[in-house]
Formats: structure tokens, C-alpha cells, sequence
């Protein structure tokens, strides 16, 4: 008697690099496990995307269906009438649904009558502080779609707490972090911190401050700048603010920070980013909404000390529970990886930061040695891909299959 063959398919909304990367490793580790690995794109890019991807060495199955794609703004509402049929001849075991709950061809492929029997799975990347309609009849056609699911797999603490709140009855949530290529960012610049600063203009007193982002509202950069420049004139004057991306906000950051020294780096590639980052003394992440940046994960693994909004979706993961503050009982932004902006505010940045450059050299090192480990630790590639897998055979053994709880 032959068994019958074990497939995970994955349906998503564009190929992207670090995703591209990712899937090569959880490719090798379903197949080392017997089991195929299949990926269905709903279109080849989105707008505002820049990446200019060679997907034709891929060590995995792939298609970019056909579609209609129209742009609302920042949402890209997919609508791939073949994906249904795609995803019933491919008879998947497990199908991952990534990308966002009301996107067309998702619900399409999560309709059972159209698209097949096997265990439905929902990638679920957001939380409480990055959800657009908490309440009201959105908020109750989201929570109706999401329990139509079988179970979940979020890349961070805060997104599990937002689908276990979302959920009548609890059902398997399954932990898969997104990731970055730590070799790259592990390797380091090539050359010592002294040079590397002094090739970028950076004086030994300055204290850099990065914040790797878009140019947008959604990061909080014209607040961080506004923060940067209430800072104490001590604290203030040795201060250089440094921002990585592009974005039509650029003349608000910089009227912001007047009278702090502040770069625009523009669009800049990896190798740039990596160099700022092995430069920088705290790498800043203001965000009003962001369900799981992966600068801040590209920074940890460089081994510098984070300073994170409580918005963005991996600061509890990346920076650990805070210490106590001020007040007896009451937590601070100190944490064992970092430092904690409790909100998109510049007078809470301003604490924060505050708070960091007061610290001194020694803590903040020790900030961004802790941050290293948790990245080595929780987010390399090959753990991640083996952790995920693991738990999906524990929680879905089978088509059809009852998880066992875990």
C-alpha cells in the first residue's frame, strides 16, 4: 500500500528577497521530511516596490498566476481566478495562506468547495497596534473569515496574542519569525569600527542614531526627529540622526530636527545599510504601524542596541520584558535588549532616548550584545524553518488530520 504523498503549498502576494531566501530553506527542510514544497504568487510586484528579482534558479516549484491587480492606496487587493483550481490539482497536506485576510484570491483559495480539501492555514503578520479596525463590522467580517481557518502562523509574540483575542475557541498557532540573511549581516564590514566611522564622516564623540525606514508617517520619523531635537543640549549636540530610505517626508523630518545634525541617506543597498550599522550606537524605530519590521532584526544581528517603538510588531521579542521605572512597580523603556518608546509620541521618544544616550557606553553595548543573541537564537533561517516544520507535524499530522493542541 503506498502512502499518499505530502504537500505544502504556499499562496502569497509577490515574491520578495528575503521571502525568496526563506522559502529555499524551508524548502530543504520539508523535503528532508519526504514532503513537496509549492508556492503560488498572486502577481510578480506591487507598486512602490524596487526589487529586481531573478526568480529563474529557484530550488522550488513556483507560479505567478494571472490576475487583476488594482492599487487602493497601500492595500493591493489580488483578485487570481485560476488560483482556486491551482490550488485543487495541487492537493496540498498544509496550505499557508499569506498576505492580507481580505485580499480576493486569499478567500478564494480558503473556500473548500473551490479550492479542495487539505488543512488551511492563515500567515497572519498583524497585532493589536497595527490592526486599522479593531472594532466594528470590519473588525466582525475579519474575526468571521479568521475563524474559517484551521489554525495560524504569526511571526511574533504580539501578532499570537492578536489572533488568540480574535478567536471564539483556541486553535493551534504556529510560531514562524521572519527572517533576514543573518550571514550578511553577521560577516560584518570588513573593516574596524574606527575606519568604518571615520570613512562615513562619523566624528569618535558622535552617538550615531539610525533608524533604517521608509520616509512615511507610518514610521514616526518626522516625531523622531522632532524627539531627537528636544533632547537635553548635552545629550543633544553630540547626537548625529541618521535615516536609511526614501519617502516624501524628508523636508518635514528635517525641519523637525532642526538644530541636530541629521543625514538622509536616501535608498541605499544592503552593503551601505550594514556598514551604518556597524557604525551606529542605537539603532531607532519610532513606528506608529509596523506588524514586523525587519531592520530591527537586520540591526540585532549586527549587535546594536535597539530602541523600538512598543508598535512595532517584534519589540517584545527583540528587546525582552522592561525593567522597573521610575515609579515603584511601574515598567521603564530599559530592556535587557534595549530600549522601549511606549508610544509614537516625540515626549515618550524623547524618554527613550534620553534614557538610552544616558545610559552610557558600557550598557548600551551589553543592550546590543543581548539583542545579538536573542537574533542568533530566535531568528536565524535554519532554526526558524525546522522549529515551524516541527510544530506543523506535531499540531497537523495529515490531511484532514485533528491537531493535537500544541
Amino acid at each position: 500500500m503506498t502512502s499518499t504523498p505530502r504537500r505544502f503549498v504556499l499562496s502569497t502576494n509577490i515574491p520578495t528577497p528575503y521571502r525568496l531566501a526563506f522559502f529555499e530553506v524551508l524548502a530543504r527542510e520539508l523535503a528532508a521530511r519526504a514532503i513537496s514544497f509549492e508556492v503560488f504568487f498572486y502577481a510578480r510586484t506591487e507598486p512602490n516596490r524596487q526589487w529586481q528579482i531573478d526568480m529563474r534558479e529557484l530550488p522550488f516549484r513556483w507560479t505567478v498566476l494571472p490576475g487583476v491587480h488594482p492599487a487602493l492606496g497601500a492595500f493591493c487587493p489580488h483578485f487570481n481566478p485560476t488560483l482556486a483550481l491551482a490550488v485543487r490539482r495541487a492537493k496540498p497536506t498544509w496550505l499557508l495562506i499569506a498576505g492580507a485576510w481580505n485580499t480576493p484570491s486569499s478567500l478564494l483559495a480558503l473556500n473548500r468547495r473551490l479550492s479542495g480539501a487539505g488543512v488551511r492555514l492563515f500567515w497572519s503578520e498583524g497585532h493589536a497596534q497595527a490592526v486599522l479596525h479593531p472594532t466594528g463590522p470590519i473588525a466582525m467580517l475579519r474575526r468571521r473569515v479568521l475563524q474559517a481557518y484551521d489554525g495560524f502562523v504569526v511571526p511574533n509574540a504580539a501578532s499570537e496574542r492578536f489572533v488568540l483575542s480574535e478567536l471564539a475557541g483556541a486553535k493551534p498557532v504556529l510560531r514562524l519569525p521572519n527572517t533576514v540573511d543573518e550571514s550578511f549581516y553577521l560577516a560584518g564590514p570588513g573593516e574596524a569600527r574606527p575606519a568604518l566611522r571615520a570613512g562615513l564622516e562619523v566624528s569618535p564623540d558622535d552617538v550615531v542614531l539610525l533608524c533604517v525606514a521608509q520616509l512615511t508617517d507610518r514610521k514616526g520619523v518626522v516625531e523622531l526627529a522632532a524627539a531627537a531635537r528636544s533632547l537635553p543640549e548635552e545629550q543633544r549636540r553630540r547626537v548625529l540622526l541618521v535615516f536609511a530610505g526614501s519617502g516624501t517626508l524628508g523636508s518635514q523630518v528635517l525641519e523637525a530636527a532642526e538644530g541636530v545634525r541629521t543625514r538622509l541617506l536616501g535608498h541605499v543597498g544592503p552593503e551601505v545599510i550594514r556598514r551604518w550599522l556597524y557604525a551606529a550606537d542605537l539603532f531607532v524605530l519610532a513606528s506608529k504601524i509596523d506588524p514586523n519590521p525587519l531592520s530591527a532584526i537586520e540591526a540585532a544581528f549586527c549587535g546594536v542596541p535597539l530602541v523600538l517603538s512598543a508598535r512595532a510588531g517584534n519589540a517584545d521579542d527583540l528587546l525582552g520584558a522592561p525593567v522597573a521605572g521610575p515609579q515603584p512597580n511601574a515598567p521603564g523603556p530599559e530592556c535587557p535588549g534595549g530600549w522601549r518608546i511606549s508610544a509614537p509620541q516625540p515626549e515618550a521618544i524623547r524618554r527613550a532616548l534620553s534614557a538610552a544616550l544616558g545610559a552610557g557606553e558600557a550598557r548600551r553595548r551589553a543592550a546590543g550584545l543581548r539583542a545579538k543573541e536573542v537574533a542568533l537564537s530566535e531568528f536565524s533561517r535554519d532554526g526558524a524553518a525546522r522549529g515551524f516544520v516541527d510544530h506543523l507535524l506535531r499540531a497537523f499530522p495529515a490531511a484532514g488530520g485533528e491537531p493535537d493542541g500544541s
